[in-house]
């Protein structure tokens, strides 16, 4: 759950960007309803800097305005996709396109965390717009807060991953193939209203089940990498995916599952035997 750094850049300049890409003859309509919507985009800004986003207000501009105003937001328009590439630069500027919810597809849709269906007037919000994976972005939907009216979901600009291991594996062998059940649990003492959002969203996006399918994947991924390094022994294995796990977020599903097939008896024995299967057949 990878923390972006949102940009600074305010709603009306880069509604401004927006208009301007729009047929010319219907620009003067958009700028006038953005001018409208003025002090409600600063009134987002107030509450995304105190984090009380369940509690943005509606504008009471007409349906026709807002219907035309949410025409303005195409994810493939350059000021969207300009912001895309700057908030998933990672803290080295390099452009890291994975998603930062789930760290497995690549982040190719645009999240409204408001939701732009009950909330147009947020549509084009720079600080609105979170780039996510289909499979995370789909089931999210409308959910802004909870019914105690606190922000339900993981937010990327306004939350920090915990420093605590939220999330464990248990692997083992089924069909000769390491299956993984990935689970989240709070025996590390993470604050109680972080888990609970950790516990919403990785509910809310199928985030558990995404791990589970997707291990297979990683297992004969680093088999094959493990064989073009020429390992052999079990001490090499584990170094090597030690090393591996080395830096990686406490959090991060790999390292999870990398770490529960380290100290799965039955899976390194599986890795060994698969390992020299690999070696015998590039000898």
């Amino acid at each position: 759950m990878r923390k972006l750094k949102a940009i600074d850049t305010s709603c009306e300049e880069f509604a401004k960007e927006i208009i301007s890409d729009t047929a010319e003859r219907l620009q003067p309509v958009y700028t006038a309803i953005q001018g409208k919507l003025k002090n409600l985009h600063d009134d987002y800004d107030d509450k995304f800097l105190h984090d009380n986003l369940q509690n943005v207000n509606k504008s009471g501009l007409s349906s026709g305005e807002l219907n035309r105003y949410g025409k303005l937001y195409k994810a493939d328009c350059e000021a969207i996709q300009k912001l895309k590439f700057q908030v998933l630069r990672n803290e080295i500027g390099i452009y890291d396109d994975v998603c930062p919810i789930c760290g497995i597809g690549p982040a190719n849709t645009i999240d409204h965390f408001v939701p732009e269906g009950d909330y147009p007037e947020y549509c084009i919000h720079p600080r609105n717009l979170i780039p996510l994976c289909n499979d995370c972005n789909g089931p999210k939907r409308t959910l802004l807060k909870t019914d105690t009216n606190e922000r339900a979901l993981w937010n990327n600009y306004l939350d920090e991953s915990p420093n605590r291991q939220f999330l464990f594996c248990d692997v083992a062998m089924i069909e000769d193939m390491p299956r993984a059940s990935f689970y989240i649990d709070n025996r590390n003492g993470v604050d109680k209203q972080v888990y609970s959002r950790i516990e919403r969203t990785f509910e809310r996006m199928h985030i558990l089940e995404h791990y589970n399918s997707s291990s297979s994947g990683k297992a004969y991924y680093y088999l094959k990498v493990l064989a073009s390094h020429e390992i052999y022994s079990e001490e090499e294995v584990v170094s090597w995916l030690r090393d591996e796990i080395t830096g990686k977020d406490v959090n991060d599903f790999v390292a999870v599952y990398l770490d529960a097939l380290i100290t799965s008896t039955e899976c390194m024995k599986w890795i060994l035997d698969k390992l020299s299967e690999l070696h015998s057949m590039m000898a």
